[in-house]
């Protein structure tokens, strides 16, 4: 239990409107911990994938955003309608630990999550703040499912030269670029269709390559995303 947390009002659904894929979008922009693998625009590929979703949002008294968990569902091999895991990947997403740990005690009751057997979360904190999260979440009964606690990642600030930002890179890292620009390989923007297109044939290529399935065309029109 939470005392000193207000009690958050939670919403689990299958699906978003778009006024609620706005308003997601709103609280991901200003939130403390946003991560972007959290857009509801991913969901397109994890249901590519054969997975299903489920958006779960909690409310304050106010009736405002204060945490967002877009969940991804591994079907059970055996028993239909049950899933394996539910996994969220670089989230939930929430401003502080106690609220966050309050929003998941609830999530754990929604009866969309009661024929799960595991449910996992990778929530996207960095620094004196992930450990603070590290040890609310432990009290709270949560156990590391890896080795490791703690995500290795790596930032690259874009605002430097390009120069500079190479040079920052690994030696390895290093090597790669300078082998692609030997072989001529350029970066283009993707402006029309057919281009969209020959960009998701080599996709389709890769994946197939690593035992997945492919992403229809209409499914990855849906998804496409402008950074």
């Amino acid at each position: 239990n939470f005392p000193s947390v207000p009690m958050i009002r939670l919403e689990a659904r299958r699906s978003l409107s778009p006024a609620e894929i706005a308003e997601w979008q709103s609280f991901l922009a200003t939130a403390a911990h946003q991560h972007p693998r959290q857009d509801p625009r991913f969901a397109h590929a994890e249901q590519a994938d054969g997975r299903d979703i489920l958006y779960v949002a909690g409310r304050n008294q106010t009736g405002q955003l204060a945490c967002v968990a877009l969940v991804s569902l591994l079907r059970h091999p055996f028993w239909p309608g049950a899933h394996a895991e539910a996994h969220c990947l670089s989230g939930p997403i929430c401003d502080d630990s106690a609220t966050l740990a309050a929003f998941l005690a609830a999530m754990l009751h929604l009866p969309e999550l009661a024929r799960v057997g595991r449910v996992r979360i990778t929530p996207f904190w960095v620094d004196a703040a992930a450990e603070e999260l590290a040890q609310v979440l432990s009290a709270a009964g949560w156990r590391p499912s890896e080795a490791e606690l703690f995500r290795r990642t790596g930032w690259v600030d874009i605002i430097p030269s390009p120069e500079d930002i190479l040079a920052r890179f690994s030696k390895s890292a290093r090597r790669e670029l300078r082998r692609a620009e030997r072989q001529e390989i350029t970066l283009h923007q993707v402006t029309d269709e057919a281009d969209a297109q020959e960009f998701l044939d080599s996709l389709n290529r890769l994946r197939r390559d690593r035992g997945l399935g492919p992403i229809a065309s209409s499914t990855a029109a849906g998804s496409m995303l402008s950074v």
